[in-house]
Parts: structure tokens; sequence; C-alpha cells
């Protein structure tokens, strides 16, 4: 019923990831992920998912929850003739195990 990202952002703090999605989203109408938390540089840009910062859980089978669901793609496409894109940035991927 859910997405998966089109386009991961793999980095590390302070290399730009944070503008980079920024651009997406502004430049390309790009749509980023659920942050389930409330924080002005990782809001609609990273899950922190497999960090497991994702409310303790790491499964797999649950990480499209974080994204949007396939029928607000569809809804997306319909008035604008053109494909929701989803993305996830997330500068802790590459240090976490």
């Amino acid at each position: 019923f859910r997405t998966t990202p089109d386009v991961y952002i793999l980095g590390e703090v302070r290399c730009g990831t944070t503008t980079l999605a920024s651009m997406l989203r502004s430049e390309l109408g790009m749509s980023g992920p659920f942050t389930p938390w409330v924080h002005p540089l990782a809001d609609e840009k990273e899950s922190f998912y497999f960090s497991g910062h994702y409310w303790g859980v790491v499964a797999p089978a649950l990480y499209p929850l974080a994204f949007p669901l396939r029928v607000w793609r569809w809804l997306h496409r319909w008035p604008r003739g053109r494909r929701l894109f989803v993305f996830e940035g997330c500068a802790s991927y590459l240090s976490s195990p």
C-alpha cells in the first residue's frame, strides 16, 4: 500500500544532505519521508529508520510506513501529469551498523 524511495541521499553530517534534500523538494517537487518527531532539519528528509531511531523498531517490512501511500502517488500524477518521486536523505546511515 505504500511506496519506497526512488532516490536515497547518502552522506555524513555537515556534507550537504539537508541542502540537497531541500533542493529536491523545492525544485523537483519530490516528497520526503515521514519523520516521527518534529525537527527543523530532519522534517521530510530523514526517517532514521535503519538507524534504530524509529520507535526502536528496525523491521524491513515496516520501512514503507515512513513514505506516502501509492494512491497518493496516483493522485499526484493525475492533475499534474507527472509522477511523484520520493526520496530519503539520512546522514546517519553511513555510520550506523
